[in-house]
C-alpha cells in the first residue's frame, strides 16, 4: 500500500510539472547548435549533461581532440549553459540548458535532439540527467570510471563499456531503463522499484535480494549496478 501511494503521488506531480513546461513554452521549431571542448592535457574528467527534455544520443569519439563534441537543439525558451574548468589534470565540464521547456510528446523527441560524442581517452565520471525523454548513451568504447543517470519520465537505453572496474547507477520515476552489458563484464545488481518489474539475464545468481554473474568475484572487468525505478520495467541483458 504504501508503495502504491507513492507511486500515485508521484504521477501527480509529475504530470502537474509537465503540464506547467507545455503551458510555459512559446513554441516554434528548435534549431541546432554545435558545442565542443578540447581535451587539452586533461588526464580524467568529470563531465554533466543535463538536458531538461528531448532525445540525448551519446557516443564515443575516437582519434578526436575533442573531450566533447556534437550539437544540441534546445527547445524554445532554452538557453545553452557550459562551463569548464581544468585542474590538476582534471577536466570538469558541464552542459545543460536553462529556462522553460515543453515536453513534447505528441512530436515526439527526436525533434528535441541532442547528439554527442565524448572522448574516449581520459578516465570519466559520467552523471547524466534529463526531466523527461529518451536517452540512448552509447558507451562501450568509453574509459568509464563512474556513471551516475537520472530521468523523471521516459526510456533509457545504455551500453556499458566491457573493461574497468567501475559503478553505474540508474534511477528513473516513470519509464523503462535497459543496460545492455558486453559480454565477459561481471557484474552485481542492486535493484528497487515501487511498482515494476526486473528482470536480469539467466545464470545470475541471487544472495540476500543482490544479483551476481557467475563470474563476478574472479572477474578483471566488472560493474557495480544500482538500478532504482519508482514505477516501469527494469531490464538488464547481455549483448548478443
Amino acid at each position: 500500500l504504501g508503495a502504491a501511494v507513492s507511486a500515485f503521488l508521484i504521477v501527480a506531480l509529475l504530470a502537474g510539472g509537465i503540464w506547467f513546461f507545455r503551458a510555459g513554452s512559446p513554441g516554434g521549431t528548435p534549431v541546432g547548435e554545435s558545442v565542443s571542448q578540447p581535451l587539452a592535457a586533461a588526464e580524467r574528467a568529470e563531465i554533466k549533461l543535463s538536458p531538461a527534455a528531448g532525445h540525448l544520443q551519446v557516443d564515443a569519439l575516437t582519434d578526436s581532440t575533442a573531450l566533447l563534441a556534437g550539437e544540441v537543439r534546445p527547445a524554445a525558451g532554452e538557453q545553452v549553459e557550459q562551463t569548464y574548468e581544468l585542474k590538476d589534470g582534471v577536466a570538469h565540464y558541464t552542459l545543460g540548458t536553462s529556462g522553460r521547456v515543453w515536453a513534447p510528446f505528441r512530436n515526439g523527441w527526436e525533434q528535441w535532439g541532442w547528439t554527442l560524442g565524448l572522448s574516449d581517452k581520459p578516465a570519466i565520471a559520467l552523471q547524466v540527467s534529463m526531466g523527461a525523454g529518451q536517452m540512448d548513451l552509447r558507451l562501450t568504447d568509453l574509459n568509464l570510471s563512474k556513471l551516475k543517470v537520472s530521468l523523471g519520465v521516459g526510456q533509457t537505453t545504455a551500453w556499458l563499456p566491457g573493461t574497468g572496474r567501475y559503478t553505474a547507477e540508474f534511477s528513473g520515476a516513470i519509464g523503462e531503463t535497459v543496460v545492455i552489458l558486453p559480454k565477459g563484464l561481471g557484474a552485481r545488481i542492486r535493484s528497487s522499484t515501487a511498482i515494476g518489474s526486473l528482470t536480469v539475464p539467466s545464470g545470475f545468481a541471487s544472495r540476500d535480494g543482490v544479483y551476481y554473474s557467475p563470474d563476478y568475484e574472479t572477474a578483471d572487468n566488472r560493474v557495480d549496478l544500482e538500478l532504482s525505478q519508482a514505477i516501469g520495467q527494469v531490464t538488464v541483458r547481455v549483448a548478443p
